[in-house]
């Protein structure tokens, strides 16, 4: 018996059990299991017959509901790395056009990556058939990281300006190097004595995306993690000295 010839009201109730389902989708509303969309977008058009009718009924667009339903034609592996959020709903979209072989590979490669950098390694990897996943992911993120810039700005104290100014005419380098030989070895910060903001200089860095990103992992403000660390690498400079 096809589906179609079910009770009425058995198909009914599923029918608006994954309609409502699907609505939250288009509201963005967010899920445990991303993949249950792409289910309930594929028993959808199994109910209706096509795309084209499950959007005329529900308001969501029909290359949506297609591609969506796409999705559980990928990999069991690949599935599981979307159900986990290790790659985004909408990148997964673009593995679909791939081999069997190759979207196994490009999860593997793009697995906890930020959108743009999925988007770009994927791209790369259409663009440079011959290329494996992985050498793709190396080749895009090091073009990142040499293109790339994030900017900071920090107020440091008048008279850590001054110290590191006589040191060091490039201040700002010698910010940064500071920075990155803290994250390469991270030490306890101690909080030093605030500085009224008259007696702050203020400072734009321009810092890698490495750097950046390291940072953004420990905390969501750079800025005051880095005046930290200038602040207790001078300190502790200065009992060295002594």
């Amino acid at each position: 018996m096809s589906m179609r010839q079910k009770d009425n009201e058995e198909i009914t109730a599923e029918e608006r059990s994954l309609g409502a389902f699907i609505a939250d989708f288009r509201k963005s509303k967010k899920l445990g299991d991303p993949m249950q969309y792409a289910k309930a977008s594929k028993k959808l058009i199994e109910f209706y017959g096509s795309p084209k009718a499950v959007s005329e009924k529900l308001g969501v667009g029909k290359e949506t509901v297609r591609i969506l339903s796409k999705l559980t034609t990928l990999p069991e592996e690949v599935q599981q790395r979307v159900s986990k959020r290790e790659i985004p709903l909408t990148i997964a979209f673009d593995l679909v056009p791939l081999t069997t072989e190759r979207q196994i590979e490009t999860s593997r490669a793009i697995k906890n990556l930020s959108f743009k950098e999925a988007r770009q390694i994927i791209r790369y990897i259409v663009e440079n058939p011959g290329k494996s996943a992985e050498d793709a992911r190396v080749a895009v993120m090091n073009a990142l990281e040499n293109r790339e810039i994030s900017v900071a700005m920090v107020a440091i104290s008048q008279r850590d300006y001054d110290i590191m100014n006589q040191e060091d005419d490039d201040v700002t380098s010698s910010i940064i190097r500071m920075v990155e030989e803290w994250l390469a070895n991270p030490q306890s910060l101690k909080n030093h004595d605030l500085v009224s903001e008259e007696n702050k200089v203020s400072i734009t860095l321009k810092l890698s995306r490495k750097t950046y990103h390291s940072l953004r992992k420990i905390t969501r403000n750079p800025a005051d993690l880095i005046e930290k660390v200038v602040a207790s690498n001078l300190r502790r400079e200065e009992k060295l000295i002594r």
